[in-house]
């Protein structure tokens, strides 16, 4: 005996280009049945956020820190989380690549334990989702 496709399907992409993962009856562009894990690194010192990259700890116990951005026409749509977790009077700033932008002002900064802030890519511009 064998096994049928049934029991063996995992991801479905149907006529309409619509992609389930673990759903044979998505509804939007991805729908997911399940958890989703997302890249998670720590920065002690200044860091370029790269393509792999979403959520960005800062631990900075030891200096001010800076996390640079890739320029934005590399980067629609993209996403990352940044998070200041250390306790020391010592900023983290988010600054765009060149002349670029997050929500019109040339750096963001972080300067709180444990504040954050994620940000997305339109092609030209970064722009704050939401803050905490």
């Amino acid at each position: 005996g064998g096994t049928t496709q049934a029991t063996n399907e995992r991801m479905r992409i149907n006529g309409s280009g619509l992609v389930g993962i673990g759903n044979n009856n998505p509804t939007s562009t991805l729908s997911v049945t399940g958890s989703i894990a997302y890249s998670i690194t720590t920065k002690t010192a200044n860091y370029t956020a790269t393509a792999n990259d979403y959520s960005i700890v800062c631990n900075n116990t030891g200096s001010a820190i800076t996390i640079s951005l890739p320029a934005a026409s590399g980067a629609t749509g993209r996403v990352y989380v940044i998070k200041k977790i250390s306790g020391a009077l010592l900023n983290v700033t988010i600054d765009p690549n060149s002349s670029e932008t997050i929500d019109g002002s040339s750096t963001r900064v972080l300067t709180l334990q444990n504040e954050s802030v994620m940000i997305q890519c339109d092609g030209s511009s970064w722009y704050i989702l939401s803050k905490n």
